[in-house]
């Protein structure tokens, strides 16, 4: 799995070229990469210069990763854009992070509205297992857009059998921005999620 996006850059080119032509521009790069993959014309979404970052294998033969760390660096090492990410075994560590992000995400080539913590031993997130609609494995936390603080509350306490597992942090355009994920879960999971 993976996400297309369109880099802050590549996006005011675009509103330029639009304006220029008399054309409506698109209102942020979230909405110029999805309308640029609905076109019928894969010309013009060859034109506007998508990027891709993938964040999750769905199935593998041949290969065995035990950690989702161990995925992102196995896709890594094939030449696959990934998401930035970090492993933390303290729970400390993992909210620094989620701030340290939410601070320097105006930094980032594209842009971001959250981060999501994950689980990082898989053996784990099958024990875990899912809702009808979400994973118990990971959390999402979205940042305001004016205000620079999750906004969300977060746990800072963790059972012992989830404190063994390894914390994954990695932050990208991730896991779909418009699924609200609730914010009482004690369960953490990172990565950054696009802008709506």
């Amino acid at each position: 799995r993976g996400e297309v996006y369109m880099s802050v850059a590549t996006f005011e080119k675009l509103v330029a070229e639009q304006e220029n032509n008399g054309e409506k521009p698109f209102k942020n790069p979230r909405n110029a990469a999805a309308g640029s993959l609905r076109q019928k014309d894969s010309k013009i979404t060859a034109k506007r210069n998508l990027d891709i970052f993938v964040f999750n294998i769905q199935a593998m033969e041949g290969y065995a990763v035990t950690t989702h760390v161990q995925s992102l660096d196995y896709l890594t090492e094939l030449g696959f854009p990934t998401a930035f990410y970090h492993s933390y075994t303290d729970i400390d560590d993992v909210l620094d992070e989620i701030d340290r992000i939410d601070k320097h995400r105006g930094e980032l080539p594209c842009d971001i509205d959250g981060a999501v913590v994950k689980l990082n031993n898989l053996a784990d997130r099958e024990l875990l297992g899912s809702t009808a609609k979400y994973p118990r494995w990971a959390e999402a936390y979205k940042y305001p857009p004016e205000e620079r603080r999750p906004s969300c509350s977060i746990s800072r306490s963790m059972s012992a059998g989830q404190a063994r597992s390894r914390l994954s942090v990695s932050s990208s355009l991730f896991y779909l921005p418009e699924r609200p994920y609730p914010a009482r879960r004690s369960i953490m999971r990172i990565s950054s999620v696009n802008s709506a």
